[in-house]
């Protein structure tokens, strides 16, 4: 079970990493809030630098991903859009740490260390692109496994993602799957958490093995 448990740790990680490339420039417009903003902008829309509103337009989008993003999170994009921690979190240190190749997971935990505030933002922005714009903002279709680990799993999943600790607590464990040292690693990974965030990374991980480990067998070594 062990071995099948790091497997779905790594798994999972690879499909949050798909969704890196949610969208970092959406298309914004100052409005006072008149009849032309978009429902999705204006139930999303905050307070710009010159005090007016900026609001999501899906309309004036080019692509399924943006349109997507625009209708069904503005919100969580606007609350990141004017806290520059959250663009610092994701469109600077996240790129930069994976240009310098490390992983995913290794940059979420690395750039939560620098940038903790940062990423509690965007860990909503995250969940709610995972939730509703998964197909779209994929590179491609997703296959079986992370489909399946997206329908059966996705409260307990969503849960997590939106959360800064469980986020990187998740994330740390998956750095630790294949290393020599796992278990002084995972070790190290759960001194930092607090009981709560281990209990909603178990809930995951238990509920994607009792429901996709057929769906995802040719992956896991069940």
């Amino acid at each position: 079970m062990r071995g099948s448990w790091l497997l779905l740790v790594a798994l999972l990680g690879l499909a949050c990493d798909s969704l890196l490339d949610i969208p970092s420039n959406e298309q914004l417009a100052e409005s006072s809030g008149g009849a032309g903003a978009s429902a999705a902008g204006s139930a999303g829309a905050s307070a710009g630098a010159g005090g007016a509103a900026l609001d999501c337009h899906p309309e004036l989008d080019t692509s399924d991903c943006f349109v997507c993003t625009d209708t069904y999170c503005c919100a969580e994009y606007l609350d990141c859009k004017a806290d520059a921690r959250c663009g610092s979190f994701y469109k600077e240190c996240i790129p930069d740490c994976k240009a310098a190749g490390k992983t995913y997971s290794q940059c979420v935990v690395e750039c939560d260390g620098k940038n903790g505030a940062g990423h509690a933002v965007f860990a909503k922005y995250n969940a709610c692109n995972t939730q509703h714009c998964l197909a779209p903002c994929l590179n491609g279709p997703p296959d079986t496994c992370t489909t399946c680990l997206q329908s059966s799993c996705a409260d307990v999943s969503l849960a997590c993602t939106a959360d800064r600790e469980c986020d990187t607590l998740f994330h740390c464990l998956e750095v630790c799957t294949g290393q020599s040292d796992f278990d002084s690693c995972t070790a190290a990974c759960k001194a930092n958490a607090s009981q709560v965030t281990r209990g909603m990374v178990n809930a995951e991980l238990t509920c994607a093995i009792t429901y996709c480990s057929e769906t995802c067998g040719s992956s896991l070594p069940f």
